[in-house]
């Protein structure tokens, strides 16, 4: 979450001030939020940086210096060619629209006309820079990608004098020879951008933050560790070659069940849902990477389940972090003792007011057209969450706590007239 990191709550912020000056400057409404923060981000990703050495995050993750030639003023004036079989004789050839960014996976512009509210993506656009001249600007298109129903238009560069005549001086013209010639426009073209393969993952500019250059460490290469992929079937790890500690520990799930009281053997039941069941498999590692656990988890596929039928709520709340702030300060000015606390297998503890049945999952000794009745809330099922928070919630209101209402997952214990307890549930 942002709120835990720094650096990524800064950037925040910052994107956030840059998307509330440019809806203000170019007088649009707040559901253009989205468009300026794309817009934003693209200026902040070919921006130079200090934290980079003066590079732009474009360079520096890619090797190729970003192209800016095609960067303009956020609710910048442009007109929109309208081709002529979209037009009549004497119709106008361009819309006047503005301009608010690009268009997603297309090489063009876009851009929206005020006067119908339509969003409108084109290629060849000329932007009104405020000066004396315009500049028609056209984004050429690779035959790799997609292209837009319009027509292409060769890119180039068409002047337009607007000086009025009462301002044009007498100049003495020298006579021409023969029949008068312009010099043909230059056309513009895109700089040539060579391609180079991303910068590998243990280039020090991954250690660099927008605080600064820091030390390598050893946590962004513990990202690249060459490990056996997780989401494993349980038929693949009973061939892989750690298949022991794989059975190992699906054999420790199994007996977990068995004492939990987890489900009851009971033949097909007709006319109601059977849900599926899987193992999930992960692999569990330390802070220097190396293997501490192979975890196992059955889990109930839920997405199976009829509302109303298997389930009837799913709610659950859960500690706001204004509620754990709240509490942390408060124990911090009175000196109160602080205790975290985790519960394994927490949903395994609660039992269930419906009847699911669940087909068991590989590697369990169920007799062919046997189910497994489930007793208690398997991780996956619909109503797991809010039925174990309902079982807590009367356990500790015997034990003498009270849920606060502001936040149904902060419970208080008061001990003559005095907060004794604070118990906050995530």
């Amino acid at each position: 979450m942002p709120q835990h990191n720094g650096v990524a709550e800064r950037m925040n912020q910052t994107l956030l001030d840059k998307v509330r000056a440019m809806l203000i400057d170019a007088d649009l409404p707040e559901t253009y939020w989205y468009d300026a923060l794309c817009y934003a981000v693209y200026i902040h990703n070919v921006t130079p940086t200090h934290a980079l050495e003066n590079k732009t995050p474009e360079e520096a993750w890619s090797g190729n210096k970003p192209d800016i030639s095609d960067l303009h003023v956020f609710r910048a004036r442009a007109f929109i060619h309208i081709p002529e079989s979209q037009r009549k004789k004497l119709e106008s050839r361009s819309l006047i629209c503005t301009f608010i960014g690009f268009a997603h996976q297309w090489k063009a512009y876009y851009l929206i006309h005020r006067e119908t509210c339509r969003l409108l993506k084109s290629h060849d656009v000329i932007f009104d820079k405020g000066g004396p001249k315009y500049e028609r600007l056209t984004i050429e298109h690779n035959d790799a990608e997609p292209s837009t129903t319009q027509p292409q238009v060769q890119p180039q560069v068409q002047p337009l004098d607007h000086i009025p005549q009462t301002h044009v001086p007498q100049l003495q013209l020298p006579q021409l020879q023969g029949p008068a010639t312009l010099t043909p426009t230059p056309i513009l073209s895109w700089p040539k951008c060579t391609s180079r393969i991303p910068i590998h993952g243990n280039n020090p500019w991954y250690s660099v933050s927008s605080y600064g250059p820091q030390a390598w460490t050893e946590r962004a290469s513990l990202a690249h560790i060459e490990t056996m992929p997780d989401l494993k079937t349980y038929a693949k790890v009973m061939k892989c070659p750690d298949t022991d500690l794989w059975d190992a520990a699906c054999k420790v799930k199994k007996k977990s069940f068995e004492i939990m009281d987890i489900y009851d053997m009971v033949p097909r039941p007709k006319n109601r849902k059977i849900l599926g069941s899987k193992w999930v498999l992960r692999i569990k590692r330390g802070p220097d990477g190396a293997v501490q656990k192979y975890k196992a988890h059955v889990v109930a596929q839920g997405f199976t389940q009829i509302e109303g039928v298997d389930y009837d709520k799913t709610f659950a709340p859960v500690a706001k972090l204004a509620s754990l702030h709240t509490i942390l300060a408060m124990a911090m000015e009175l000196n109160w003792e602080i205790h975290q606390m985790d519960v394994k297998v927490a949903y395994l503890n609660t039992d269930l007011d419906e009847e699911i049945y669940m087909q068991p999952p590989p590697g369990f000794d169920v007799p062919k057209g046997m189910v497994l009745k489930l007793n208690k809330a398997v991780y996956g099922t619909k109503q797991g969450s809010c039925t174990w928070y309902k079982n807590v919630r009367a356990e500790l209101e015997d034990m003498g706590y009270t849920c606060t209402k502001a936040n149904h997952a902060i419970f208080i214990h008061f001990r003559d007239g005095v907060i004794f307890h604070h118990l906050a549930l995530r």
